[in-house]
Parts: C-alpha cells; structure tokens; sequence
C-alpha cells in the first residue's frame, strides 16, 4: 500500500511540474473552413519525436469533421481520442476540432513500431494551462507580426533571378535529417510551405497548402502528388533539375512557385538564367513555357522543345 501512495504520489508530482511555455508556439494555420479557430489551436510535440509533424488545421475529403492534422513515421493503429473523435489515413491523423474541450489535452497515437504523445492547446477551453501563455517578443520581432513560412516570404518565382541564398532549407520531418539542406521554395503569394515530411501513402514529400481547395491542374502529373484538402503533398522524386516551377490551381486561383533541389542538374531553367537570357512565360497546348531571347523554347522541366 505504501507502494501505491509513493507511486502515485510522485506521478502527481511529475504531471504539476510539467510545464509547457504555450507562449512561444505559433498558432496553426486554419484550413479549416471554420473562422472561429483562427489564431485558437496550438500543438506541443516534446523534442524526442522527431518523426512526428503537424500540418495545420484542414478539412480534407476523408476526414467527417475538420480537425488537427499530423503526421507520424508509420501506420496508424489507433488514437487516445477515441473512435468518433479522430480519422485515420495511413501515417497521417486528423484530431477532430470538436473532441477537444479542456485548455490543454494529452493526446497518444500509436502507431506501428510506437507511440508518441503530443499536446494540444485550445484558447477557449475549460481550465488551465501547464504554463505561461503569453506571446514571447522574438528578438527583433513582434508577437503579432505574422509568422514566416518555412518556405520564406512570398517571392515573384521567376526561375534563374530568385536569390535562393535568402530562402532557408526545408526541415526534414521525413528521414530523420537525411533530406536536410536539399530542398528549398520560392513561395507564391498565398501558399504556405511546411516542411519535407511523409505522406499519407508514406512517400517523402514537400507539404504544402493554400487558402482553398479543391486543388486541380498540377503540372508534374497526378502521379507526382497526393491532395488533403487545401494542402498537398508533392513527392521529392519528381524533382530532378536544380530548379522546376509548378503550377497549381487552388479554388478558383493559379498558383506557380519553384522548388530548388541541391542535387539537381544545372540544365535547363538554370541554366536559362546563366545565359542572362531575356525570359517570359507563354503557353502552347495548356502548357506552361519558357520563352527565351534566342528563340529556343524550355518547357518547366528543363527539356529542350524545338
């Protein structure tokens, strides 16, 4: 008996002690079509996991309630919410907004070969949080300021005159740091760059999403992607050219941006641009094209059409 009261005595101890700084995590991005959760949802993922990534907040076409997505290393097997409270695609989790009604939620996923527990933060809900929840001033920054993507600030994605040494590299959430430093976005106006991670088919992927869905006419092919919603994954063994545009349509809006991979060649677009080439877009049979000074044509990947 002594036994128990020590054990549950010190497990009371660990849970008053521990403390999350709320205040220094970024609100998640709100896709979810429901306006009272803008700047409302925060997630903790303790730094051991680092295998584990969340998305944002969406709806996508096979979840039955928006919710919080996040993504871990494996299959799925099952969530501490409970059946109803969550929908399960592969790797990938939707947390269902309406499950959550304390300021501050333990949630465990198991998946295949492990587990992970992750923490979510609702501004609105009952009871108190673990710890401070006030916006900490970055340095040099402004806690209202809006937070940067990954991607960087919105550029004008013309290839060969982006200055990438300005655009940080993709966190890797897929391979565990092995695809760090290879892959960076210049960003369209309105589209939101995440990271690399895996997608729900378990695939390496940059995810990245849009202020609206259905998401349609992608230009490296349907078998190049996987659509959730507003957001997407676009698989990294698509890229083989140090710089390629991709175009997609969100809604009823194009969006066009280019991803830069360090191992690629340095033919076509780049190539393009160190030429001084004098460049515009055009378009022959729907498709996106490269026009250049001295008459020869590149499509967006880089291949040469005579």
């Amino acid at each position: 008996m002594q036994k128990i009261f020590t054990l549950l005595f010190s497990l009371c101890l660990t849970i008053s002690t521990f403390a999350i700084n709320w205040g220094e995590l970024p609100w998640l991005g709100n896709g979810s079509g429901l306006p009272e959760y803008n700047d409302a949802v925060k997630v903790y993922i303790p730094a051991e996991y680092t295998n584990v990534g969340v998305v944002n907040l969406q709806a996508p076409g096979f979840a039955t309630e928006p919710g919080i997505y996040v993504t871990f290393p494996a299959g799925i097997l099952d969530c501490s919410l409970g059946e109803g409270h969550c929908d399960i695609q592969g790797a990938g989790i939707i947390l269902h907004l309406s499950a959550f009604t304390a300021k501050e939620t333990a949630v465990t996923v198991n998946y295949a070969g492990g587990s992970a527990t992750i923490y979510v933060y609702w501004k609105d809900g009952t009871g108190e949080a673990s710890g401070n929840e006030d916006p900490v001033t970055p340095p040099g920054g402004d806690p209202t300021d809006p937070i940067t993507p990954p991607g960087g600030d919105p550029v004008d994605p013309t290839p060969g005159t982006i200055d990438w040494s300005s655009i940080p590299f993709l966190g890797d959430g897929a391979q565990g740091g092995a695809l760090s430093n290879m892959y960076k976005v210049a960003t369209a106006d309105g589209q939101t760059v995440v990271n690399i991670q895996n997608s729900a088919e378990g695939v390496p992927a940059i995810y990245t999403y849009f202020p609206a869905a259905p998401l349609s006419d992608y230009t490296l092919g349907d078998d190049a992607w996987e659509v959730a919603g507003a957001g997407c994954w676009i698989y990294l063994n698509a890229f083989s050219e140090r710089e390629t545009v991709v175009s997609v349509t969100a809604g009823s809006v194009a969006y066009q941006f280019v991803v830069y991979f360090a191992g690629g060649t340095t033919t076509g677009l780049e190539s393009v641009a160190a030429q001084t080439a004098t460049k515009r877009f055009g378009g022959i049979d729907g498709r996106q094209l490269l026009i250049v000074r001295d008459g020869v044509t590149y499509t967006v990947s880089g291949q040469i059409v005579k």
